[in-house]
């Protein structure tokens, strides 16, 4: 697995990387997310939304995609970072009202509920079928996230 800082033809910064997605190594992919907020800008809370945030999509990958393999690309957008995460699979996430008493579905509604937007965009970019993404502020608003 190779991590890469490029620009692209309109300047923006970038760090992305490939990889297989395991439930083990969640918490290295955060922190590599982090760490790439931070390179980019993002203050302290902007990094733990960033953190949550790809811990979602990355969970997602590995509970509905149907394949490990997956690329996270964390790009610099001016006064918003961008944190999008390809997968292999075409079936598009569901942001719904949550059910409370539900043991999962609250993921992507409670990280849209943090993020200055979010997403999903089809591709044709083999393997990649599509990205789902989420912004966060470089100067992140919210008060306390403990």
């Amino acid at each position: 697995m190779s991590v890469t800082m490029r620009r692209t033809l309109d300047q923006q910064r970038m760090y992305a990387w490939n990889m297989a997605v395991r439930g083990a190594e969640l918490e290295q992919q955060r922190r590599r997310v982090a760490r790439a907020v931070a390179r980019l800008g993002g203050d302290s809370k902007a990094v733990e939304v960033a953190r949550l945030g790809a811990s979602e999509l990355l969970a997602n990958v590995i509970a509905h995609a149907g394949d490990a393999r997956c690329r996270i690309a964390v790009a610099d957008g001016g006064s918003d970072i961008s944190i999008r995460v390809y997968d292999t699979s075409c079936c598009v996430p569901a942001i719904t009202t949550p059910d409370w008493d539900a043991e999962s579905g609250r993921g992507l509604w409670l990280l849209g509920q943090m993020a200055t937007g979010q997403g999903y965009v089809l591709v044709d970019e083999p393997p990649w079928r599509k990205w789902v993404w989420f912004g966060v502020p470089k100067v992140c608003p919210i008060e306390d996230l403990e």
